[in-house]
């Protein structure tokens, strides 16, 4: 068999210790084992997003790839609020179109893929529109924007919208504050810069809204964002059946991560995308976007 070097944003080459950590004892999903390893993995997510107040945010795991989080966020938190899709990239139009199926209110701010989103601009239509929540892509993967979380962030509060944000691909590498950009929702996946497998995505939020879930109407069984709180709150576990071996590469993925240093890792990514720019600039390629 070939062994391949990924230069992909995900799947990713994963550590050793990572690789083995799929190949522990078999549990079963229901048994105290597992309610132990859903209490780490969610302790060490907390802790890769730097979150303070812990008691203040919780994490849940969800069997399915990043766009699984996305639905579970879209599907159960709009209810029947105006909501905002900011897009500039393929990522950007992917949560438009998952929540216009569930959602009648969504509405679309488009910017051209790698064009930097204006602020300005984004300013305006809340001024001039009703919009409850605003939603938008971090790292726009497909043209590799990075999108200004604070400063949107900073405007959704002057305007008291809900902030919510796909993180999918730029957790584990860039600096995430929740709580000063203030996000009530984000979403990633485990097989991106957090280094682990495919097939596990994960919502991290603020306690008291996942318990506003409750009194919205249900839009979706499997991916009832509400149920995955429910489940980790009163009994540590998922409400449908876990692919168990991902959690435990992503448990090890996530003690990798804390062991390195959470500012260390990213400084340590910053580096060799640098590293990787320059060399592509002596070759004469270019980029698709502006660096600066």
């Amino acid at each position: 068999m070939n062994k391949y070097l990924l230069f992909t944003p995900g799947p990713v080459n994963v550590a050793k210790n990572v690789r083995m950590a799929i190949c522990k004892d078999d549990i079963g999903h229901r048994e105290s084992d597992f309610d132990c390893l859903l209490q780490s993995v969610e302790n060490k997510l907390l802790k890769i997003f730097e979150i303070k107040n812990t008691d203040d945010y919780r994490a849940v795991v969800i069997t399915g790839s990043g766009t699984a989080a996305n639905e579970a966020i879209l599907s159960s938190v709009v209810g029947d609020k105006n909501i905002l899709i900011l897009s500039n990239g393929e990522f950007g139009e992917r949560l438009f179109n998952i929540s216009r199926v569930h959602n009648k209110n969504t509405f679309l701010l488009e910017f051209s893929w790698g064009e930097r989103l204006d602020l300005e601009r984004i300013k305006a239509y809340l001024k001039e529109h009703e919009i409850d929540i605003v939603t938008m892509v971090h790292h726009e993967t497909s043209s590799g924007m990075l999108n200004p979380l604070e400063k949107v962030g900073a405007l959704t509060k002057a305007n008291d919208s809900m902030f919510i944000v796909d993180c999918v691909s730029s957790a584990g590498a860039e600096v995430i504050d929740m709580e000063k950009c203030h996000i009530a929702y984000c979403s990633s996946s485990s097989s991106k810069a957090i280094g682990s497998y495919s097939g596990l995505s994960f919502v991290i939020g603020k306690t008291e809204e996942f318990k506003k879930l409750k009194n919205l109407p249900v839009k979706t069984t499997y991916l009832n964002l509400y149920k995955f709180y429910h489940f980790i709150e009163t009994f540590s576990q998922t409400p449908n059946t876990p692919a168990v071996p991902l959690f435990y590469a992503l448990e090890q993925a996530l003690v990798n991560i804390l062991n390195q240093g959470v500012s260390n890792r990213h400084a340590d990514i910053k580096r060799k995308a640098n590293f990787l720019r320059q060399g592509m600039l002596n070759l004469g390629l270019k980029f698709l976007i502006d660096q600066k």
